[in-house]
């Protein structure tokens, strides 16, 4: 529930875009207008600037927490507060708690970043089918794994709640 704004350098966004929080972004209620052109090409292609600008840049057209919209930007952004937030490169974050615990070495997949080195949030993670299923796996062991708690119990939880803004997502 942290507003993302303590997360951003100093004079990245505006009030509004710092005011939304992390859930926000989790339950797609980030208030960000949708944006297909710039969301939809470019992730696996390494292609765009800076997905954190292109967010920070969509219009907040609704009150954060009110509306579901789904978009890309939104997961991208929560991948730039998450790196903030741990004080390292997601991707390397990532692989030292979620991968190497489940058994996907860092030479299994490819995770895309746009020109800036920004790690995409809504996609570009190219793993194979076997490595992927692990994280199915993972998740359908509410988060354990041999045993191995990887993903707090309450987080699960409120994964598997659909929200109040769309009742088809958690």
């Amino acid at each position: 529930d942290a507003p993302i704004g303590q997360y951003l350098d100093e004079g990245q966004g505006d009030e509004a875009h710092r005011a939304i929080t992390a859930r926000n972004l989790l339950t797609q209620t980030s208030g960000l207008q949708q944006s297909i052109v710039s969301e939809g090409l470019p992730s696996g292609l390494d292609l765009d600037p800076s997905i954190v600008e292109q967010a920070l840049a969509l219009p907040v057209i609704h009150e954060p927490g009110t509306f579901f919209e789904y978009t890309q930007r939104g997961p991208d952004l929560l991948a730039h507060v998450i790196e903030k937030a741990v004080g390292e490169d997601l991707q390397a974050f990532a692989q030292r708690e979620l991968f190497d615990p489940i058994g996907v070495g860092a030479d299994r997949y490819h995770w895309s970043r746009d020109r800036s080195g920004n790690t995409y949030g809504f996609a570009g993670l190219f793993i194979p089918p076997v490595d992927f299923a692990r994280i199915g796996m993972l998740l359908s062991n509410n988060g354990e794994w041999n045993g191995n708690r990887i993903i707090p119990v309450d987080y699960m939880r409120q994964l598997r709640t659909p929200s109040e803004t769309n009742g088809c997502y958690g």
